[in-house]
């Protein structure tokens, strides 16, 4: 067996602890607080996989907030569970914490966090980070919609809770949640009517969207939209993950500015 090597950009000091009752874990940073910075990540993600996690410890540490990441069920192995598993999980770690939170999703995780404040409402959530919010359907080629589409119309020919599709088993529900035209997770798509990013303003939580200026999964100017649901600030130059130290270092920034808002 070959010696793992983890990059010292992506270790944090901290506990890890289980916070419901199927042995779900999740990274904290051990500091006793009564405000809380929870960092969700998106599809395939884990606790370490995100290039600003620990520019963001750093900040909660400075500041004394407890920071947390969970690994969600569905982290890495989103195609077998919904985003209703995902509501659960964060529900359970927010259940486990005393005081005032912010939610910080990334890609995916933004869809986790405003689906969350839509179904338990925003007692004890005081604002909600959304980086790099795009739309699933529009990132594809007019070509993978269409097969996505004809793939989706077959669901029915088959009892199954499952498909296999492109060499790789998916729980239907997940794969129709992500690439359905008006799905579960179609929250940020361009055709979407201007009412359904107003309901988000109207939840009680302070919104911030961060818009990657050189996204690759985003094809569509999406900042007006954003902004019929609160701040939006973009950072040029970036692209979807922050990899570019610059960029995490920017957005860690724009979150402690949110942080002393809230």
């Amino acid at each position: 067996m070959g010696k793992r090597i983890i990059n010292d950009c992506n270790t944090l000091k901290g506990n890890i602890i289980g916070f419901n009752n199927i042995g779900l874990l999740a990274f904290e940073n051990g500091i006793e607080s009564s405000k809380n910075v929870i960092l969700i990540g998106g599809l395939g993600d884990t606790m370490l996989s995100l290039s600003f996690s620990k520019g963001l410890d750093e900040l909660c540490r400075k500041n004394n907030y407890k920071f947390i990441i969970p690994q969600l069920r569905s982290q890495p192995n989103f195609r077998m569970h919904t985003v209703d598993e995902d509501i659960e999980d964060i529900y359970a770690i927010v259940n486990l914490l005393e005081g005032d939170t912010v939610l910080i999703g990334h890609s995916t995780g933004c869809q986790d966090a405003l689906l969350y404040l839509e179904k338990h409402g925003s007692r004890n959530i005081k604002g909600i980070i959304l980086q790099a919010p795009v739309s699933d359907i529009e990132c594809l080629s007019p070509k993978a919609i269409r097969k996505n589409a004809k793939i989706m119309s077959n669901f029915d020919q088959s009892d199954s809770l499952y498909a296999e599709i492109c060499g790789k088993i998916w729980l239907k529900e997940r794969f129709e949640s992500l690439y359905l035209r008006n799905g579960r997770e179609d929250l940020f798509s361009s055709y979407l009517e201007d009412s359904c990013y107003t309901k988000w303003r109207n939840l009680g939580t302070r919104i911030l969207s961060v818009v990657s200026g050189n996204d690759e999964f985003c094809t569509k100017d999406m900042t007006s939209k954003l902004e019929l649901m609160g701040i939006v600030k973009v950072i040029d130059g970036a692209d979807h993950g922050l990899t570019q130290e610059s960029s995490a270092e920017t957005f860690v920034s724009m979150v402690s500015e949110f942080l002393k808002e809230v």
